[in-house]
């Protein structure tokens, strides 16, 4: 199980499954960052005092269907042995395994990425 985050950096992400399992991926509508940012930090205004980036902490879980009450659009996807699965650059994810599976990630950047940067 990984906790809703973005990447280090904001950077893209290509996680690739080698076997096993597949994983459950959630993602968040980019365009709705702020407002999950602030949900949540209503939710967990403890946690912000000492890390404005707590998000980042992966230990941050909270059911897609509470997300979606609060009018934050997000998407799903099976992510299947063989397959990519790409985050984008500043998108919000979390998800599970659905068993035991051998996968391997890395973060990389788009020229596009840096403007963000």
């Amino acid at each position: 199980m990984f906790g809703w985050h973005k990447e280090d950096m904001d950077l893209n992400s290509i996680n690739y499954l080698h076997l096993g399992k597949p994983k459950f991926w959630y993602g968040i509508d980019i365009e709705d960052n702020e407002k999950f940012e602030q949900f949540v930090k209503s939710k967990f205004p403890e946690y912000f005092k000492d890390c404005s980036e707590y998000i980042r902490h992966k230990t941050t879980l909270i059911h897609p269907s509470v997300l979606i009450e609060q009018g934050i659009r997000m998407t799903k996807m099976v992510h299947r042995p063989g397959e990519f699965m790409i985050s984008r650059a500043r998108g919000y994810h979390s998800g599970f395994n659905h068993g035991f599976n051998i996968a391997e990630a890395v973060n990389f950047a788009l020229p596009s990425w840096l403007k963000l940067a």
